[in-house]
């Protein structure tokens, strides 16, 4: 319990005078009007999440985290105005109660993605075609890894967004993770309701079979202001396979809490 309440203390601390810094530093600079870097998924850091079950004697709590940015490298391409964005997203869960506090997977996901616009559809802001690498960066029995080719549209309002996405897996010959599509699913919907300044919403994954075959993920999402500080708490639940690539085939039942870094 002292170790839980040192890391929950420390991980406070250090995210104010993380965000402190780095709103000082870009206040007279903006760095994302002047890389033109934006956000593409979210971007949090949960000190602390607890899995009801665990695997390879593992601990049940442990802390995770995600980054993800994009950059457009054209624009404004062909009389459709299509956009080309590299996208860059890091996920990492990290064993910070747990001797010597390694990092016991991250997961890599960069792409590439044309944005298609349609303006004059209602609701709908683009639809995007994109090939998406995705491992764990590790080899031998533990390596990781698969590449995708999705399309996704969305659909956006005052209060809603609705996000759905399918995806065909490029073939490998080598396989070292045979039936990925059957356990992380053949699609998703991403879904989020804003109320004043709070949201709701989550990710839907499927195999898209019904039945025994089917095999469908759930991750749900809070995400509320604290107090007049200008921070944004964050709190996760997932439920199902495949929230990471080394547990690709493998059930989880997690919950965590901490902060979104920013949307």
């Amino acid at each position: 319990m002292k170790k839980l309440l040192f890391s929950l203390t420390f991980s406070a601390i250090f995210c104010s005078s993380l965000f402190a810094n780095v709103a000082n530093f870009t206040k007279p600079f903006g760095v994302s009007e002047f890389f033109h870097i934006s956000s593409l998924y979210q971007n949090y850091f949960l000190p602390i999440t607890y899995a009801k079950k665990t695997h390879d004697n593992r601990r049940h709590a442990e802390s995770k985290f995600q980054f993800s940015l994009k950059k457009a490298l054209f624009t404004d391409v062909t009389p459709l105005n299509l956009t080309l964005f590299f996208g860059y997203t890091q996920t990492s869960w990290w064993q910070t109660l747990a001797a010597s506090a390694p990092f016991r997977e991250s997961n890599y996901q960069p792409e590439l993605f044309l944005n298609v616009p349609f303006e004059r559809v209602k609701s709908l802001d683009g639809i995007q075609l994109g090939f998406l690498h995705e491992s764990n960066g590790k080899d031998g029995e533990f390596s990781r890894s698969w590449n995708r080719v999705y399309l996704r549209a969305n659909f956006i309002t005052q209060s809603f967004i609705i996000s759905p996405k399918i995806w065909w897996r490029v073939p490998e010959k080598e396989d070292d993770n045979p039936r990925i599509s059957h356990y992380k699913g053949r699609g998703e919907l991403d879904f989020y309701y804003r109320f004043k300044r709070q949201i709701l919403g989550g990710k839907w994954t499927s195999n898209l079979r019904v039945g025994r075959q089917a095999k469908n993920s759930i991750q749900l999402e809070w995400v509320f202001p604290l107090f007049s500080s200008g921070f944004y708490g964050y709190v996760q639940y997932f439920n199902g396979r495949g929230e990471s690539m080394i547990d690709y085939d493998k059930h989880t039942n997690r919950v965590g809490v901490g902060f979104l870094l920013f949307g």
